[in-house]
């Protein structure tokens, strides 16, 4: 008995590893100076969806979608958070999308179960300002595939920043 609970115990804590590496991503930094971070309401899916087709079909499947950006004042920073969201990339994501320039990165990287996938997670540092978007929910592969190709996930991006009226000027707003 004792033995199943166990069980039971680390199959429910590794299932939901990169949900809470990536709420403790959040947390941790949601209060850092100079910081834009929302999680948004189930409400405003709507509203977001109404950008393109493709959006449609996106927000109809999220249950979750979170995105923050951080300013980086050092490489020391630029490393730190380079290694943070790396972890979040360990724990069973496949990066679907990676580009590398000597002063930025890009990665998307995408955790499936079977044909569908769960979880969508964008991360860009340019060396001035790093971002995370996050994604939950359930999403065909071949549209994630498109939108990637598109560069869909950037306007979605842009998009969120206009909805909340954001701007480099702005305070973040946190929950």
């Amino acid at each position: 008995m004792k033995r199943t609970l166990l069980f039971l115990s680390i199959i429910a804590l590794v299932s939901c590893g990169s949900y809470n590496a990536l709420n403790s991503f959040y947390e941790q930094h949601k209060n850092d100076p100079g910081v834009t971070a929302f999680r948004v309401p189930q409400f405003m899916f709507a509203a977001l969806s109404g950008l393109s087709p493709e959006m449609n079909g996106l927000m109809n499947s999220v249950s979750d979608l979170r995105y923050i950006r951080l300013e980086q004042n050092s490489q020391a920073r630029f490393q730190q958070l380079n290694s943070e969201v790396n972890a979040i990339f360990n724990n069973g994501f496949i990066e679907a999308y990676r580009k590398n320039d000597s002063l930025s990165r890009t990665v998307y990287a995408v955790k499936e179960k079977g044909p569908v996938i769960r979880e969508v997670i964008g991360y860009t540092n340019d060396g001035k300002d790093c971002s995370v978007l996050y994604l939950k929910g359930n999403f065909d592969g071949e549209q994630i595939r498109k939108m990637l190709q598109r560069e869909d996930f950037d306007s979605l991006t842009n998009s969120l920043q206009q909805q909340y009226n954001f701007n480099s000027q702005t305070p973040g707003i946190t929950n």
